[in-house]
């Protein structure tokens, strides 16, 4: 078995970026040449690499989480999951809980719902498909942070699935 980083350099070197077929969606938007997975360290899958990224740090993974229905793109470091939509999760509340809104923009496509991952378990947010509204929130999830705001956005109802770096352990590799 092969390290991420090593599988990322022999790529990088020639020159190949690499997509994996799936039946999703977003797959297809993609030239299959080969199918890789991405796992933990447990050898569990995280899902099928859609993309290798040409800086070498990461790669765009459609996650392979039990119960989830919808296509859900994440990039994949060595030791972290993060998002491929949008950064930030909001809230009503002044301390990151209660309701959860996506911001509208984050859903650039109709093929992907517009997702978030934030918080120190990499906690995976989904917005539930409805209409935006406008909505006033109090605090926002930046990464591992709470951050007090006071602002209105156009937001999506969002919804959280998982802590995906509580499910899946660190570190990432290709097979």
């Amino acid at each position: 078995m092969k390290s991420f980083r090593s599988v990322l350099q022999i790529f990088l070197l020639t020159g190949v970026v690499f997509f994996a077929g799936m039946d999703s969606p977003v797959a297809q938007q993609f030239s299959t040449t080969q199918d890789l997975l991405m796992v933990d360290t447990n050898h569990r899958v995280i899902g099928h690499v859609v993309k290798l990224m040409s800086t070498g740090d990461r790669a765009q993974v459609v996650l392979e989480l039990p119960g989830l229905t919808e296509t859900v793109l994440v990039n994949v470091y060595r030791y972290r999951i993060d998002h491929v939509t949008h950064p930030f999760v909001y809230f009503t509340s002044r301390d990151c809980s209660g309701s959860v809104y996506l911001l509208a923009s984050a859903s650039e496509n109709n093929v992907v719902p517009a997702t978030a991952i934030a918080g120190e378990n990499q906690s995976l947010y989904i917005s539930d498909g409805n209409a935006s509204v406008m909505r006033t929130v109090g605090s926002m999830l930046s990464g591992r942070d709470c951050v007090t705001v006071t602002m209105d956005i156009e937001a999506l109802n969002a919804e959280l699935i998982a802590d995906l770096g509580l499910e899946y352990l660190p570190p990432y590799t290709v097979e």
